[in-house]
């Protein structure tokens, strides 16, 4: 006999092994799950036990009854209980942990909303419902191996969720949830045609993309140029866009929320092609006209031309060549404009020769420095003195320079946009800066052993000016050692051996350190900063003379 639930105890007799009188399947199993039990006169029997735990019959007939595995059983002989007689399995039952669906993949891995996708794996008939991230999924079919479900309208790339009903080590029935080992990802959007055409295209034309997938869209690139859901209409299963103002060449890409789809084929738009242009150089000459030969392709586009933004005269125009004439006391860039957009020369046309910065004497035709301005030192005193040869600034530190102090040249205004030395100039190569410097004076406490005092240049770029700048904040001349016997000595400093610095070095005689991807720019060169330094902490007097500051190109 049985007593309790869960147990066998207090049987009147032996049990009697008679592996004739039943048969049982499946041979192994996990509580929960339904065991068949086969014989005969099974109707006469009281209870079922797996090893000590009793077990729920389903249901029960002469030839055969159904059980449910019990919650504590564990691998054992199945014992059928009759009045005065207990009968136990030949072969043992195998008890095994509560099995969870499990995915062994899914196909598409990549699927457009409203798709079906296909999951194969094992126990997928015990799925209670799906889910993409968030969002529940429809089932469509599901068997133990195979189960069917339609990807949710706004779904992203995320995870597939199975969830199901697991019972607990006390008999307690939960939901749980397995997870796919990968994401399901959302198809970009992608084009199979752009009508009429993707070369050879006008700034406002429009054009129709067919494909896939394209209400995913939420922007266009056109190379760099961006547009927007407002710039753009989707209808239809297709999108219909103007070519942007702006627009030259390159990928025509579709930006959406689970990436970014490049077109196979690069768009066009019809513009001009410069291939060279003479002269490249040459000296400004006041009032006087300069002629430029530009050749390239598809100059019939061409409507007007400039050099930087002083406009050109057009003298004749080919499809291949156009003469044309301007100011000669202008430079910058050659800029073909046309109804499609402005096509620039790679680099610009240059000036060469002296461009003067100051001497104290002359205020020139070029926006130039002309303020000293002191930086860090308590005491700072400036003068125009009159030498043998004319004018020049001199500069008293005071009796308190001990190191690594400097002052400027400041050019006029205070705009922010009219104070630095409007060279152009498309790199530093072949850009000189010279000066004449002196000292006048100096206190032997502040010496080098040789009686030197440490000096060098630093050039700000206007581009890289404040925390925020475009660039590095400037670059650092070669330093050098003053004489100071009172001598004029000549500077002629190469800004291609300029070494770019960030704000840690920028005002320190002996930094050379540079910052990767800096590039010197000779036309935006915002402040020259002269800077001295001395390894001795007693302070003194230095007075400095500064003549002729200029820049040559060669």
């Amino acid at each position: 006999m049985f007593s309790g639930c869960d147990e066998v105890e207090g049987l009147s007799i032996d049990p009697v092994q008679a592996d004739e009188d039943f048969t049982f399947s499946p041979e192994a199993g996990y509580p929960g799950s339904i065991v068949e039990i086969n014989g005969s006169n099974l109707g006469d029997v009281q209870n079922v036990a797996f090893g000590t735990a009793e077990a729920e019959i389903v249901s029960k007939s002469d030839g055969q009854i159904k059980v449910k595995v019990p919650v504590k059983a564990a691998t054992a002989k199945i014992h059928l209980a009759f009045a005065g007689k207990v009968y136990s399995s030949g072969n043992f039952f195998s008890v095994l942990d509560t099995p969870t669906p499990a995915i062994t993949s899914f196909s598409p891995v990549e699927a457009s909303r409203g798709e079906t996708v296909t999951i194969t794996g094992t126990l997928l008939d015990q799925v209670k419902r799906v889910a993409v991230g968030d969002l529940v999924a429809q089932i469509e079919s599901q068997s133990a191996e195979e189960l069917v479900f339609v990807a949710p309208e706004d779904f992203s790339t995320g995870s597939i969720y199975l969830f199901y009903d697991y019972t607990t080590n006390y008999g307690m029935v939960k939901e749980t949830s397995t997870v796919s080992s990968s994401e399901l990802g959302l198809k970009l959007p992608s084009i199979s045609d752009v009508s009429p055409r993707i070369t050879g295209l006008n700034i406002g034309e429009v054009l129709t993309f067919s494909g896939e997938n394209l209400d995913l869209v939420n922007a266009i690139h056109f190379g760099d140029v961006v547009v927007s859901t407002e710039g753009f209409d989707y209808a239809d299963g297709s999108i219909t866009v103007a070519v942007p103002e702006g627009a030259t060449s390159g990928t025509l890409s579709l930006e959406a929320t689970d990436g970014v789809y490049d077109h196979e084929t690069s768009f066009s738009v019809n513009l001009p092609v410069i291939s060279s242009f003479t002269p490249e150089k040459g000296e400004p000459m006041g009032d006087a006209e300069r002629t430029f030969s530009v050749l390239g392709s598809n100059f019939g586009l061409v409507e007007s031309v400039s050099v930087g933004a002083e406009p050109g005269e057009i003298i004749s125009i080919t499809d291949t060549q156009i003469l044309f004439s301007t100011s000669a006391s202008v430079n910058g860039t050659i800029n073909l404009h046309t109804a499609n957009g402005t096509v620039s020369s790679a680099s610009p046309f240059a000036f060469v020769g002296e461009f003067w910065v100051n001497d104290w004497d002359t205020d020139f035709e070029v926006v130039r420095f002309s303020h000293l301005q002191n930086n860090n030192m308590p005491v700072f005193e400036t003068a125009v003195v009159a030498g043998e040869t004319g004018n020049y600034a001199e500069v008293s530190f005071g009796g308190t320079f001990d190191g690594n102090k400097s002052f400027y040249l400041f050019g006029p205004g205070d705009t922010g946009n009219d104070d630095w030395f409007t060279l152009f100039v498309s790199n530093p190569a072949g850009v000189y800066v010279e000066f004449d410097i002196k000292v006048s004076s100096i206190d032997a406490a502040l010496l080098q052993e040789d009686g030197t005092l440490p000096f060098k240049l630093f050039a700000m770029d206007s581009k890289g000016w404040g925390a925020s700048g475009e660039y590095t904040y400037g670059y650092n001349g070669p330093s050098t050692s003053l004489q100071t016997d009172g001598e004029w000595q000549h500077f002629k400093m190469h800004l291609d051996d300029f070494v770019a610095s960030g704000n840690g070095g920028m005002y320190t005689v002996d930094q050379v350190e540079g910052t990767e991807g800096a590039f010197c720019h000779p036309n935006s060169l915002r402040i020259l900063t002269f800077v001295f330094g001395t390894p001795n902490e007693t302070s003194g007097n230095a007075v400095v003379g500064l003549d002729n500051i200029k820049f040559t190109i060669e």
